[in-house]
């Protein structure tokens, strides 16, 4: 886990959620590329409204954050800022949940994006923007928490990855489970 500059990739994206939309679980969105993920190659992906994808198979939609690892599931999570998320496109303007691909075969980038999303039960000023990015040519992954907002709630949120067995993960410190 490091960190690496910010700079937003852009496409023309498929939207999943833009209207009022709470604990949602996509169906199957197939990657177009083989990625390797923990040396397994998977080929689609789930996406929940709550901050997170599931690689390879959906398990459950969970509301609330773990401590990667965790065997508990879901399994096989790439997270943003897991946690009670809510669309809302009434109170915070532009609220969606979308992806796209961006570049050409052998370099594209398959790019999950929560736009202006709130916590569910939250007050005030909040807001949730990021890109969780796959890449073709090396299977790499980058998460972009370009705003995580929750006007002082301090709810616990993930970011991180773990395998599909939820034995193996990482998450920058203070980001596993925690207020941030």
């Amino acid at each position: 886990v490091s960190s690496i500059p910010h700079t937003t990739l852009s496409g023309t994206a498929t939207v999943l959620w833009n209207t009022l939309t709470d604990d949602a679980l996509s169906a199957a969105i197939p990657i177009p590329f083989t990625f390797n993920f923990y040396g397994a190659a998977a080929t689609q992906l789930y996406v929940s409204t709550n901050g997170y994808i599931q690689i390879q198979t959906s398990t459950a939609n969970s509301t609330l954050p773990q401590t990667l690892p965790d065997a508990a599931t879901p399994n096989g999570v790439i997270a943003l800022a897991w946690d009670d998320l809510i669309v809302d496109p009434t109170t915070n303007p532009g609220s969606a949940v979308q992806y796209f691909v961006s570049g050409t075969a052998p370099n594209r980038i398959m790019v999950l994006q929560y736009v202006n999303l709130r916590f569910l039960g939250g007050t005030g000023a909040q807001n949730v923007t990021g890109q969780i990015r796959l890449f073709e040519s090396d299977s790499h992954i980058e998460v972009h928490a370009t705003t995580v907002n929750d006007n002082g709630n301090n709810y616990l949120k993930t970011l991180g990855v773990e395998n599909a067995a939820g034995s193996s993960g990482s998450a920058p410190a203070g980001r596993n489970n925690a207020a941030w």
